[in-house]
């Protein structure tokens, strides 16, 4: 009998993307829109990674700074210090539910693209923080 028990029918995950087969997920618009979003922001995360010397250099020449391969070096260890986001991410999907994260995650992306165009040290510092909490947040979105 395949006829689904009452309490599988109150359940309110009955008809969730995960209890599908794997061939209807594939072919629902919520997995389209996922992989749009990865395929947009994974670049752009390392389209980060791969510019931010390049832009406190050019900065540094422009601006004078002094130090600017500490302020490298702190960046470079910021970075991985993204899994202290966990916390916040937890909260934001129990919070605001995957869809209110993507949101949370889209702000945090918009966030540190602003703080990298700001020509200040300090907020290339802030930028790296924020795009470390961004890489967390978008790659743990992107898994659940």
């Amino acid at each position: 009998d395949s006829t689904p028990s009452a309490e599988e029918a109150k359940s309110p995950h009955a008809d969730s993307l995960p209890s599908k087969p794997l061939l209807e997920q594939v072919r629902t618009l919520e997995f389209v829109a996922v992989c749009l979003y990865a395929a947009i922001q994974v670049p752009r995360s390392n389209l980060y990674l791969g510019s931010v010397d390049l832009t406190n250099r050019e900065y540094a020449l422009l601006y004078d700074w002094p130090d600017v391969d500490r302020v490298i070096s702190i960046i470079g260890l910021i970075i991985p210090l993204g899994f202290a986001a966990v916390p916040f991410i937890e909260a934001s999907i129990h919070y605001l539910d995957l869809i209110g994260t993507f949101l949370v995650c889209s702000a945090l992306g918009l966030l540190y693209n602003f703080l990298q165009l700001v020509p200040a040290q300090s907020a290339q510092l802030l930028g790296a923080v924020v795009f470390a909490a961004f890489r967390a947040f978008l790659f743990s979105i992107l898994a659940a």
